[in-house]
């Protein structure tokens, strides 16, 4: 996401938004990843800019929310991430294949992340 020119701009805003969160709260005691968007279109015919799109919001997003939520979580010993995906990470639909990659990872990745540093109370 971060690799083209328009993605430092969105690196940006990333940092600036999660400054503004923090700056005004203090610290994010919960986090609920639930953005999510899909196009359906055989994969032979899925535009590119879409699959980009897709993997950027419905994938990406959690990473980033995630890791700039989580050093105050660390600081406190406490807090929470709930990923939300949709349905197509457990059950295929006819075209929807391309949203099935993130929501298949979006859900499980805090356990990932966690369980390499198990001690910071967070879940």
């Amino acid at each position: 996401m971060f690799g083209r020119p328009e993605a430092a701009e969105a690196k940006k805003l990333w940092i600036v938004a999660a400054g503004s969160v923090l700056g005004r709260f203090g610290a994010v005691d919960i986090l609920v990843n639930n953005a999510g968007i899909q196009h359906v279109a055989p994969v032979e015919e899925f535009p590119v800019d879409k699959w980009n799109a897709i993997i950027a919001i419905n994938l990406s997003a959690a990473f980033h929310t995630t890791r700039l939520a989580l050093p105050a979580m660390k600081k406190k010993r406490w807090g929470r991430i709930v990923n939300i995906a949709s349905a197509h990470a457990l059950v295929a639909s006819p075209f929807k294949r391309p949203t099935s990659p993130p929501s298949t990872a979006s859900p499980g990745s805090p356990r990932r992340w966690r369980s390499r540093r198990p001690s910071t109370g967070s879940r």
